[in-house]
Order: structure tokens, then C-alpha cells, then sequence
């Protein structure tokens, strides 16, 4: 049974080191992407005025997550506001209640805590520099959600602001009306907030709630981590309809070893309008997954042999993407009588791992709202 105070579940996950390598060749190659001229000009002017903006810095916890295969892991998913980072070491250590940080025997090591703390620090002091300011320690961080007391994630956030707390970094956890927001700076009770932490899922600032912060980011006034820029070049589920395409990556000018890596790890992705045949495509439903191309979380997801012929004629060919069905691989759990369904996240920040986990779940789609579902700890063989 899932802990609900934590969120992690008591079922080892076994992965093959040469699984997680692929993953990680996978996450380094898209992070690479985003700086390549070729790749820039051909998705720059798909993106919206916001993404196009660059604040010259990253996203503080990218989560990439795989189905595994016999023929190796598949991409599902990309994220730049990943969450259950700290859950995922809860299921490793479930002892570790995130109340304190210092050197126990629970406590994450000095050593992972210094590379999470990095990711932070780094992007404040590229930020720094992409705008020729002085350099200055990170004083302030701002975890900002949508009612984040009602998010599944809250406890993970709250331990957040612990481990920032603990390393000398006030810290808050927040709704958007909690802050004042303009292109002047983001503040909380008149204090100026260094970096914004946005676990909010409005990746594009669209929001009326989110409009200062909008003005902000542009004005470049707040380090806002994740950004619209890096979900616009890699997390936007369009992307995938290029990412599998071997012509627009030949196009792309890319080299053959990068594009094989590409197509042998991202299933085939394509926009409705691309078929022409509704008729057809109703037919093969099977082989397909339907899914919003602006949703997140899995929301409106539907399995191609779960979806009725109402649903699929009402579906809108301008914002829904048809992905090839990749099946989540199962693992037999000693909690639960059935099969559980499982997917691999991987968390990263530019070019490194930060941390492996395992979703558990039952289930359509990934989700923690089924019993017996959470993170689960993984081991690499």
C-alpha cells in the first residue's frame, strides 16, 4: 500500500546499467539540441513570443521518463518541472522524513546534497551573467505553485524549502497571489525573490494569475527555473512529432549516430491533421495513444483501445498528437496480488543525473490516485 504522507511504495525496481546509459545518452542529446543553431531555427518560429525569449540558463530538475522494453527504454515524456525528486530518495530511505538535512544516517549525503543545491546555484549565476549583474549569493527562492496545499506534491515542496533552508537559502512555498508580481521583480511581504522555483503547470505564463510573473521573466527581473524557452525547445509534446521524424532530422543536419539514437528511442509521434485517412487511423486505433498536445500530467490521455468512436470523432486535429503505443513494462510487487505497471524517470539538470526513479502505478495512464501506486525505489544491475 502507498504511504499518502510520502508517496513512495515498498517494491524494488531492478534496472539494467544499459538502460540507464541509454537514458542518459537520450537526456544529453536533447539538453545538447537546444543549443544547436539548426535546431533553433527550425522551431524557434513555432514557438510562442514568451519561449522565444532566452534568459540563458536551464531547468533546475528536467524529468525524462521511459517505458522499458526488450529492445531498451522508449521516451515518453519529457518535463522541465519534474516532480517527487526527494520522494524518489524517500523510497530508497523511507525513513528520511525531509525535516532535517544534516549528516544522519537518513539524510541524503553530503554529496547529493551539494549537487542538487548546484543545479540551483547555477542557474542564479548564469542568470547573473547573462545579465551582466554582479555576481551575489542565491539569498531568496520562491517554490511556487498552483494551491500547492492541494497538490500531491506538497510535502515533497515543503522539504525543498527545508533543504534550502538548512544551506543558508530562505525559502517559501507559495501560491501566485502570495507573491506581487511585475515586470519590477518578484516579492514576497516586500522581500525580492531571487529565483522562482515553478512547479505551476502553466508553462507559457498564459494564465491571468501568472501575467506579472510574465512581465518579469521578460524584463529579465526574476531567475524563473524552469522557463517557457526550455519547455517551448524540449518539453512541449510537439517536439516529438520532429524528434521522430528521420527526414526533418537528416534535414536537421544532424550526425547519423544521434539521429539513430533519436529514432531507436522515441516512439513514432504524429499530429492528427497529418492523416489523412480518419477512417483509417480509426481502424488501427490499437497502435496508437491520443493525447492533447497542451496537457500535462497525463490529462485527456487516451489508449487507442480504450477510446470510443464518439470520442475519436470528436477529437480536435489541431492540438491532439497520435504517439505508436509503447507499453509500460509490469513488476509483481509483494503488496498487491496483480501485476503493477511501471515507467522509469529520470531527473537531470543539463548535462548530468541527478536521480533515478520508478513510477508504480495501475491503470490506464501513469497516476498516484489508484491504491498501491507511488514511487519506488531503484536498483542498477
Amino acid at each position: 500500500m502507498t504511504d499518502t504522507a510520502t508517496g513512495f511504495v515498498p517494491c524494488p525496481i531492478t534496472l539494467a546499467s544499459q538502460d540507464l546509459r541509454h537514458m542518459v545518452q537520450l537526456g544529453r542529446l536533447l539538453h545538447d539540441l537546444r543549443s544547436n543553431p539548426a535546431y533553433l531555427e527550425a522551431i524557434t518560429p513555432e514557438l510562442p513570443a514568451i519561449a522565444r525569449h532566452d534568459p540563458g540558463h536551464h531547468s533546475v530538475m528536467m524529468g525524462f521518463d521511459f517505458h522499458l522494453t526488450p529492445q531498451g527504454p522508449r521516451l515518453i515524456e519529457v518535463n522541465t518541472n519534474a516532480g517527487g525528486g526527494l520522494l524518489a530518495y524517500r523510497a530508497h530511505t523511507p525513513s528520511f522524513q525531509g525535516q532535517a538535512f544534516e549528516a544522519t544516517d537518513d539524510a541524503p549525503t553530503r554529496r547529493h546534497q551539494l549537487a542538487l543545491l548546484d543545479a540551483f546555484q547555477q542557474e542564479w549565476s548564469l542568470f547573473q551573467r547573462h545579465n551582466q549583474q554582479p555576481p551575489r549569493p542565491l539569498q531568496r527562492i520562491a517554490i511556487m505553485d498552483e494551491n500547492p496545499s492541494a497538490q500531491f506534491l506538497y510535502p515533497e515542496m515543503l522539504a525543498f524549502a527545508r533543504f534550502f533552508q538548512h544551506w543558508g537559502i530562505e525559502a517559501v512555498v507559495c501560491d501566485p497571489s502570495a507573491l506581487h508580481m511585475t515586470e519590477e521583480g518578484v516579492f514576497y511581504k516586500g522581500q525580492a525573490i531571487d529565483l522562482l522555483y515553478m512547479r505551476h503547470c502553466d508553462f507559457y505564463l498564459e494564465t491571468p494569475a501568472l501575467a506579472g510573473l510574465k512581465a518579469a521573466y521578460a524584463s529579465n527581473t526574476i531567475c524563473l527555473t524552469p522557463n517557457p524557452r526550455l519547455y517551448g525547445l524540449l518539453a512541449d509534446k510537439r517536439r516529438l512529432v520532429h524528434l521522430s521524424d528521420p527526414q526533418w532530422l537528416r534535414e536537421l543536419g544532424l550526425p547519423t549516430l544521434h539521429i539513430e539514437r533519436l529514432l531507436r528511442t522515441i516512439p513514432i509521434c504524429r499530429s492528427l491533421s497529418s492523416f489523412s485517412d480518419r477512417s483509417a487511423l480509426w481502424s488501427a486505433r490499437k497502435q496508437w495513444v491520443f493525447k492533447p498536445a497542451n496537457a500535462h500530467g497525463s490529462r485527456g490521455v487516451v489508449l487507442g483501445k480504450s477510446m470510443r468512436q464518439n470520442r475519436f470523432n470528436e477529437l480536435d486535429e489541431a492540438t491532439t498528437l497520435v504517439q505508436a503505443v509503447v507499453p509500460p513494462s509490469q513488476v509483481q510487487c509483494p503488496h498487491v496480488a496483480t501485476p503493477m505497471k511501471l515507467d522509469i524517470r529520470l531527473f537531470a539538470y543539463a548535462r548530468r543525473m541527478l536521480g533515478v526513479t520508478a513510477r508504480v502505478y495501475t491503470g490506464q495512464i501513469t497516476n498516484f490516485k489508484d491504491p498501491h501506486s507511488g514511487y519506488a525505489a531503484v536498483k542498477v544491475l
